[in-house]
């Protein structure tokens, strides 16, 4: 963590050290190969003072080319002009502050896996049980392909209204998030809060790990593995992409493909469109969990890998249960009765009721078949068997 305390005074915690270290220089990394040691990069307010052209174009390659990951932990991060950081920002700001307003997860943020794993889940209690925050920004717009994570929820005269308040986006072949808020403190203060747990240390660090596995690139790796979904159906295309982020030209990575047990399956060899970016694309097996592991070109060493599930197609025993709407406009259609229940009584009772009404509408006339009587069965008997004797004495069979 870096402070600017005035113009000319900086100083620096390092994780561990409870001691601060004093420095007249800014401390902020000054060439790429400082940079590249971190995984993210995260600015409160002020932001603006620690950033020179120099370092907004080191910044720029960190989360576009070597898959790094900037989060803005307390909206809007400088006064006046940005001075460049616009551009990592995932909307574009207007005039004016939210105040009061409470932190309520959104369904993308439950589908991206942050919500409803890592974090409680949206419909937690939770969420609402929390201090209210307060000191949003407020927002023009959002930028294209920003993800909402999270709303601030703001009531008004009885109506509930909403802004984005978490977002992240992809940047390149990193990412770039805002905490669109202020107040999170509170959510470690409070007593009321504690006893809901530490909410405040639980969210912060779920989040920044998140962050950097949504990234393309994970800690400590050069080369990257992403499939373009997850789950597909049995039978259509599987899609996936490769990077490296290294020095150098390496040669094609080797993918492969391993079930359940871990055994290898299939192995694939991307095509490649660039010196650092691989595409990969194959049928899906047969249904199950499988595992993409790419393999490294240099070391032969697994690197990193994707998780695969292959769904059996749909088929028409996937939904036994009735559909009663369906049922009931067919009934409505043909002038008939819709019963909901299947209990005995309730059929017993429509039976009559139909006997009833076809006995009304023949004017009393009872049809009896009379073939189902013993007499009619014989001479029916009689008659085949004669015509098969005539048949057999006339020389016809």
């Amino acid at each position: 963590s870096v402070y600017r305390i005035s113009e000319e005074r900086f100083f620096r915690i390092d994780s561990g050290d409870q001691r601060p270290a004093a420095s007249t220089s800014d401390i902020f990394p000054s060439s790429a190969e400082e940079m590249n040691r971190y995984d993210l990069i995260v600015f409160g307010k002020g932001a603006r003072h620690f950033i020179s052209p120099e370092r907004l174009k080191l910044l720029r390659n960190f989360v576009s080319e070597q898959g790094g990951a900037v989060l803005f932990a307390r909206g809007k991060s400088y006064l006046g002009d940005a001075e460049g950081l616009d551009q990592f920002e995932p909307v574009e700001w207007e005039a004016g502050v939210i105040d009061e307003f409470r932190l309520q997860p959104t369904q993308d943020g439950a589908n991206a896996g942050l919500f409803g794993q890592a974090l409680p889940a949206p419909e937690n209690r939770v969420w609402g049980s929390l201090p209210a925050l307060r000191d949003a920004n407020r927002i023009a717009r959002t930028k294209p392909f920003t993800r909402i994570l999270a709303e601030g929820k703001i009531g008004l005269n009885g109506r509930e209204t909403s802004f984005p308040l978490l977002m992240v986006r992809r940047f390149g072949q990193g990412t770039t998030a805002m905490v669109n808020a202020d107040g999170l403190w509170k959510w470690d203060f409070y007593p009321e809060a504690r006893e809901l747990g530490n909410m405040y240390q639980e969210y912060w660090t779920q989040l920044i790990q998140w962050m950097i596995t949504y990234s393309e690139f994970l800690p400590g790796q050069d080369f990257s593995l992403r499939l373009d979904e997850g789950r597909v159906q049995q039978g259509s295309r599987v899609a996936a992409k490769l990077g490296y982020r290294g020095k150098g030209a390496p040669n094609p990575p080797l993918v492969e493909l391993r079930d359940s047990s871990g055994k290898v399956v299939d192995k694939f060899t991307p095509a490649q469109l660039d010196d650092s970016h691989w595409s990969l694309s194959f049928d899906s097996p047969e249904p199950g969990t499988y595992r993409l592991q790419m393999i490294d070109p240099q070391t032969k060493a697994p690197g990193p890998d994707a998780q695969l599930e292959v769904l059996r197609p749909p088929s028409e025993l996937d939904e036994l249960n009735p559909d009663l709407e369906f049922l009931r406009a067919i009934a409505a259609d043909t002038g008939g009765e819709f019963l909901p229940s299947a209990e005995p009584e309730a059929l017993e009772t429509l039976f009559k009721t139909v006997e009833e009404e076809n006995a009304s509408a023949s004017g009393g006339v009872t049809w009896v078949a009379s073939w189902m009587h013993w007499p009619v069965a014989m001479i029916a008997t009689l008659l085949l068997g004669l015509e098969w004797f005539l048949r057999r004495r006339l020389g016809l069979t």
